[in-house]
């Protein structure tokens, strides 16, 4: 129902028909797989191989996790608009791998999701110790403190510890979104932890 028009309802079990290709188009299509796999599979077209499996592998889901559906409907029954919005919005989760872990902010870029949170004043391996003991996270690289701090608009939590090294034990520091902000410290100073993960977009 929508407003005061009524539409019907949405049954589930009905005897629609399922639209296929002609089976002329389904061979002209299994004939073009095979001229395309025996095409890039050649042994001298080693390098395009080697590109198109990686993007097979690519299309390939490496790990799926446990999906619990909230809803489950049967033949005849009608469906419900909010169960069937639950049950997308219940896929939509699990297909989203940043959950960030509890005391973590999520920052939403365009070519990543960055999960932020910054902790106490440390030495840089108490600071990466504490991320990891936390948030099984890691300290933030240059780019993604600039990423939270510069331009996601988080606060600025001061001179902060980076994963990055400098020379023998010294790591960079960030203190600003300018060039001059950024330095060098002795891994036994003292300053601010800030814990990251990263997922790219794809």
């Amino acid at each position: 129902m929508w407003g005061i028009e009524s539409w019907g309802e949405m049954i589930w079990g009905g005897g629609a028909t399922v639209p296929t290709l002609p089976l002329g188009m389904l061979l002209a299509l299994m004939f073009g797989c095979f001229l395309a796999g025996g095409y890039f599979l050649r042994p001298e077209r080693r390098d395009q191989r080697g590109v198109f499996l990686a993007a097979l592998l690519f299309a390939i889901p490496i790990s799926v996790g446990a999906l619990t559906l909230p809803n489950t409907f049967v033949n005849g029954s009608v469906a419900d608009a909010s169960e069937v919005n639950a049950n997308f919005a219940a896929v939509a989760s699990a297909l989203d791998p940043a959950s960030c872990p509890g005391g973590m902010t999520r920052i939403e870029l365009p070519h990543s999701v960055v999960c932020y949170a910054s902790g106490p004043s440390a030495s840089w391996e108490s600071a990466s110790s504490y991320c990891f003991d936390q948030f099984r996270a890691r300290l933030c690289s240059l780019q993604q403190w600039r990423d939270a701090v510069c331009r996601a608009g988080i606060a600025n939590p001061g001179a902060s510890w980076t994963d990055d090294v400098t020379g023998a034990a010294s790591f960079g520091t960030v203190a600003a979104c300018t060039s001059d902000g950024v330095s060098s410290s002795s891994a036994s100073a003292l300053r601010v932890t800030v814990c990251c993960q990263e997922w790219a977009r794809y």
